[in-house]
């Protein structure tokens, strides 16, 4: 256990400089100096800074996975109803997390970072795959889904997930300014909606997504209710 808690200081000590000074502004011994540390002790629990960086990204992408499997592994929802509640759930949760998302993302921006990217990424996917595949598959099993591609129609959500998130919070942080923004957000999440049926092969009007899920308080159905 304690084990585990110094590994965490070294991972938030790291992502403190990380987002004060930038990733490339960062070297091991800033790391090590703010918490009175050896080198040895670093490199016992990362192999290097690029290591901590992958690190403190899969974490957030287990959060998701931890709420998407809790969702898969509930018995007394179907097909549909889980659906709705992954897609939901987690963009209201990357909402939340918003502003450190972003600062995150930041690290990215040097092309030194590509490589890194493109690793996290494929790793985010595979594992995220794993329940939208499974819920998917459950509702091709219970006739409310009709899609002869399980495992790509789950790769085919998780990116319009990802869009809809950037879209939605960009509608949003601009909505004081841009009254109409309001309207908008309604006509994106309607049509990601309906994109989400098409790709199941899913009943329309099945997929209800909420205002909410771009974190707000009001939870508005924008979905279910189409003309």
């Amino acid at each position: 256990m304690q084990d585990s808690s110094r590994k965490q200081e070294f991972l938030d000590t790291a992502l403190n400089f990380f987002l004060e000074k930038g990733y490339d502004n960062t070297t091991v011994n800033d790391i090590i100096g703010k918490l009175g540390a050896s080198k040895g002790a670093f490199y016992h629990y990362f192999k290097s800074k690029e290591d901590v960086l992958e690190t403190v990204i899969t974490k957030h992408i287990k959060a998701e996975i931890a709420i998407t499997q809790k969702t898969v592994e509930d018995d007394c929802l179907n097909a549909v109803e889980k659906i709705n509640k992954i897609l939901n759930d987690v963009l209201a949760h990357r909402a939340f997390k918003k502003d450190e998302r972003q600062k995150i993302s930041k690290m990215f921006d040097h092309k030194g970072n590509i490589k890194l990217r493109h690793k996290i990424m494929e790793n985010k996917f595979k594992m995220l795959c794993l329940p939208y595949r499974s819920t998917i598959e459950q509702g091709i099993r219970e006739g409310v889904f009709h899609t002869i591609y399980p495992e790509e129609a789950a790769e085919q959500i998780i990116n319009l997930v990802i869009i809809l998130n950037k879209l939605i919070g960009k509608l949003v942080s601009e909505r004081g300014e841009k009254p109409d923004n309001t309207a908008i957000i309604k006509r994106k999440i309607e049509a990601y909606a309906e994109a989400v049926e098409r790709i199941l092969g899913a009943k329309k009007g099945s997929i209800k997504l909420y205002e909410s899920t771009a974190g707000q308080d009001n939870k508005i159905d924008y979905g279910g209710n189409r003309q």
